[in-house]
């Protein structure tokens, strides 16, 4: 449907539950990271692209 054009999915949440992540990797064949962070604010967590199954939302970023 897409036709390999999307390369990553970047989700703005916490937690994600496990199940809508291995979907999301599983129908879009892309890097799927986790991040969180308030839009009041210039600092954000960001998962690693090379951290995929960690479970955790990465470290603060400013």
């Amino acid at each position: 449907m897409f036709g390999n054009k999307i390369e990553r999915v970047v989700v703005s949440s916490a937690p994600l539950a496990l199940e809508v992540a291995d979907f999301f990797r599983a129908v879009f064949s892309c890097t799927f990271i986790e991040c969180y962070g308030q839009t009041e604010c210039i600092m954000g967590c960001w998962q690693s692209p090379n951290d995929t199954q960690s479970r955790e939302t990465g470290i603060p970023t400013p």
